[in-house]
């Protein structure tokens, strides 16, 4: 129960960063399109997501992160667990990089999308709503 509680109050504390993406289950595969954003609207980032039998495929954009750092990628599941899909170091160009990762968690699992700085604050984050049940 603690563990669930600490998941909750996490996840309120991060939604304010981020914006909630309703998900469209397609019959032959998952695919999802989420926007994330921090609070003050400075970093901004697009991860497109697809189901893989392994994992989650996670092309990413971002953009406004401060420069010449270190960010972790992670999926978060309904019980709030944080699966990592990488990390990047942002280039001296405005903070903007493209990546491909990859989370072994399976999309039709996932229910958030973070990126965390080094100190393992929570900078952008999206919720992944699903409009239909999962298998």
């Amino acid at each position: 129960l603690t563990k669930r509680v600490a998941a909750v109050a996490a996840a309120a504390a991060v939604l304010a960063l981020g914006a909630v993406t309703v998900v469209t289950l397609q019959a032959d595969s998952a695919r999802a399109t989420v926007e994330l954003a921090d609070q003050a609207g400075d970093a901004i980032s697009t991860a497109s997501l697809e189901y893989l039998p392994g994992g989650t495929r996670i092309d990413l954009r971002v953009d406004g992160l401060p420069e010449e750092e270190t960010f972790f990628v992670w999926l978060e599941d309904s019980d709030g667990e944080r699966v990592p899909a990488g990390t990047f170091w942002t280039p001296g160009e405005g903070g903007k990089i493209e990546l491909k990762l990859t989370a072994a968690l399976s999309l039709r699992r996932c229910e958030g999308i973070g990126i965390s700085d080094s100190d393992g604050e929570t900078v952008l984050y999206s919720t992944v709503e699903w409009d239909q049940p999962r298998e």
